[in-house]
C-alpha cells in the first residue's frame, strides 16, 4: 500500500513539473494552441482543475476546441466550480451528439452541483 501511494504521489509531482514547464514556456508564447493544449493535459493530470479550465479557456480563443477538448474543459469548468461553463460546455456538444449518455451525466452533474436538481433529474433517461 505504501509502495502505491509513492508512486501516486512521484507521478503527481512529475504531472505538477510538467505543467510548470509548459506554463513558463506560455510565458513566452502565451497564444500558442499546441502548448496551451499541452498544458492543459497536463493541469488535468496534475489535478489542477482551475488551471485547466483557465488554459482551455484561452485555448477556446486562439483555436477552436475538438470535441474531446471541449468535454475536458467542462469537466474541469465543473470541477473548478465553474458550472456555467461547464454547462455551455456540454450543451454545445450534446447538440452535436444528442445521445451520448456521458455527456448527458456530465451536463445533469453540473446542474445538481449548481442546485438545480429538477433539470438534473430531467436530463438523465435509462441509458444515463
Amino acid at each position: 500500500m505504501r509502495e502505491g501511494k509513492r508512486t501516486k504521489g512521484m507521478a503527481q509531482n512529475a504531472a505538477q513539473e510538467t505543467l510548470a514547464r509548459f506554463l513558463s514556456y506560455l510565458e513566452h508564447d502565451p497564444d500558442n494552441a499546441a502548448l496551451l493544449r499541452d498544458a492543459a493535459d497536463a493541469a488535468t493530470l496534475a489535478n489542477e482543475p482551475a488551471t485547466a479550465a483557465t488554459l482551455y479557456a484561452k485555448l477556446e480563443a486562439v483555436d477552436a476546441l475538438s470535441d474531446a477538448e471541449a468535454n475536458l474543459a467542462g469537466v474541469a469548468a465543473m470541477r473548478s466550480g465553474d458550472q456555467a461553463t461547464a454547462q455551455r460546455h456540454f450543451d454545445a456538444l450534446l447538440a452535436r451528439h444528442p445521445d451520448d449518455s456521458n455527456l448527458k451525466f456530465n451536463l445533469a452533474w453540473s446542474l445538481a452541483l449548481d442546485g438545480d436538481t429538477e433539470q438534473a433529474l430531467a436530463r438523465l433517461d435509462e441509458a444515463t
